[in-house]
């Protein structure tokens, strides 16, 4: 069983690293676009949380997919590099419950012309950028947590084996 689960585990991380890449992508042009000298940018205060959170979680998240797929790959069980995919996925879900949240308030406050800012000077491409990073951060987070409770799964059966 604990092979098993394990290579269930192994399977998630394929969508883990693609969407971590893509979130640094996002973040990244997202974050020309922000400190961009021309225009004033001030979305609302939750754009910058989720830029300042989103970056780090998935950075951590890259972090956890190479220790996972050292664990995976391992032909013996080794506490040691169980111990390293779980300590590292459960430090990159912490960061990436932060950028959830903030991926879930920027959601739901939405992109508003700030008020005094006149609308030719507001950056609406920013607007999407930012709206596709809130929605590929929600759906990294329950790709995350599902790697997580399978990782834990593996641990457990492992332990009473």
């Amino acid at each position: 069983m604990a092979g098993l689960v394990k290579a269930h585990a192994a399977v998630l991380l394929i969508p883990i690293l693609i969407l971590s890449i893509v979130i640094i992508g996002l973040s990244g042009w997202a974050y020309d676009t922000w400190y961009n000298p021309n225009k004033v940018l001030r979305d609302n205060d939750v754009s910058s949380a989720l830029l300042g959170s989103a970056l780090p979680a998935a950075t951590l998240a890259i972090v956890a997919v190479i220790s996972g797929a050292a664990f995976a790959m391992a032909k013996a069980e080794s506490w040691v590099s169980a111990a390293s995919a779980l300590s590292t996925a459960l430090v990159a879900w912490a960061f990436g419950i932060q950028a959830f949240g903030f991926a879930c308030k920027h959601a739901n406050v939405g992109d508003r012309v700030p008020f005094g800012v006149s609308d030719a000077i507001f950056d609406y491409k920013l607007s999407g950028q930012l709206k596709a990073l809130s929605g590929v951060t929600i759906v990294f987070f329950f790709f995350q947590t599902g790697y997580l409770i399978l990782l834990q799964l593996v641990v457990q059966n492992s332990q009473f084996n």
